[in-house]
């Protein structure tokens, strides 16, 4: 999810918290091990906090306004947008489907789509931060569902470096050496990526701390 500021002068101290809204589904099975649409119990509209890789939550990051942010969430066996435990899922017919042993990338896509819209879920975003000419506390949310959300792909850029002129002033340069334009007519589009990307320009790979001993 990418966010930016349109007016002149910037929120500060601007926190994202990201929360996950669905239907639970627990099953019961009977006797011989089966799973009927009368053993399922299903919990509705339960709500679920999103973690965040960016900003990182648990160091209490702020996002910088200035220029426009991604917001990350990494979906791993932890995340509360896929099946929780083995991948193993039933939906409200209690027909039985599984997440984790499927070799195609599309059909993986597909199945977690499945999963999103039995259980209806909803991405709410809520973004927080304070007016720096009046103080105030200024709030925005905005929610996603299903249908909202795009595979395969990432935002186009929206962020170039400005060249500096050699017949600009040398104060101006040495105040300012690097400056930048932001399109925000690019800020809404996104551009495809291929299947075998294994990192995100967004998203900061954790060091291995045993590779850094010596």
């Amino acid at each position: 999810i990418r966010i930016g500021e349109l007016r002149k002068h910037c929120l500060i101290n601007v926190s994202v918290k990201c929360f996950c809204i669905k239907h639970e589904r627990y099953y019961n099975c009977d006797d011989n091990g089966d799973t009927t649409t009368s053993s399922i119990e299903t919990s509705h509209f339960v709500t679920r906090h999103l973690p965040l890789c960016y900003p990182q939550e648990e160091v209490n990051s702020h996002v910088f306004m200035s220029v426009p942010q991604v917001i990350c969430h990494r979906m791993d066996e932890y995340s509360p947008l896929l099946p929780s435990g083995d991948g193993v899922w039933y939906d409200g017919q209690g027909n039985q489907h599984d997440i984790t042993h499927t070799s195609d990338t599309d059909d993986e896509i597909n199945t977690t789509l499945l999963y999103h819209k039995d259980r209806q879920v909803e991405i709410l975003i809520q973004v927080e931060g304070t007016d720096e000419l009046t103080g105030q506390i200024v709030q925005a949310k905005h929610s996603y569902v299903a249908d909202d959300l795009v595979w395969g792909a990432t935002f186009a850029p929206c962020i170039h470096p400005v060249e500096q002129d050699d017949n600009d002033d040398r104060r101006c340069r040495r105040r300012r050496p690097y400056t930048c334009h932001v399109d925000f007519s690019q800020f809404h589009n996104i551009v495809s990526v291929p299947d075998n990307v294994k990192e995100c320009p967004y998203v900061v790979t954790p060091k291995n701390n045993d590779n850094n001993k010596k």
